[in-house]
């Protein structure tokens, strides 16, 4: 008598053990560390790193208590940009100290080619959004980061 083969597609029954488990939202929360120095560019990347995510909080090392100061002020877009990325509403909370990063990810993914242009209205939004802050130097780091989060929308063709 011969026997049937039955195939299955491994990445369905994994996605299916992992729903069951419920690890499929720490599964992409988990991302973060793909999409950290993309989301938040390269200056703040070199600062800081994620660390760990626990019930939907995400902790972020820091090199110093000066750029735990500065994050904390950039929360918010950080957090928007790095849900746009995951998925909606992953993330809850980002928290930061100050800590000893790991070397460099090795893991981090950017993408190839040349970065996407940013048309005169998008400059404009940048800099009306980031005129509140009053640090120049500080300024400048929010103008980088909402950069780099427009430049990944149209690099991964996130929608605004």
């Amino acid at each position: 008598m011969a026997r049937k083969r039955m195939y299955y597609n491994i990445g369905g029954v994994l996605e299916q053990t992992l729903r069951r488990m419920h690890l499929d939202t720490r599964v992409r929360q988990y991302r973060v560390w793909e999409v950290w120095d993309r989301a938040v560019g390269e200056t703040v990347a070199r600062h800081s790193q994620p660390s760990r995510v626990r019930r939907g909080i995400l902790y972020v090392t820091c090199v110093s208590s000066v750029w735990v100061q500065q994050l904390q002020f950039m929360k918010g877009v950080i957090l928007e940009t790095l849900n746009r990325q995951l998925g909606k509403g992953l993330l809850k909370d980002i928290r930061f100290y100050v800590g000893v990063l790991e070397s460099p990810s090795a893991h981090a993914v950017v993408p190839s080619g040349p970065e996407p242009p940013l048309d005169e209205g998008e400059r404009q939004w940048m800099d009306e959004v980031a005129s509140p802050v009053n640090d120049p130097e500080l300024q400048e780091i929010v103008k980088r980061v909402i950069e780099k989060d427009l430049r990944a929308k149209k690099t991964w063709d996130i929608p605004t």
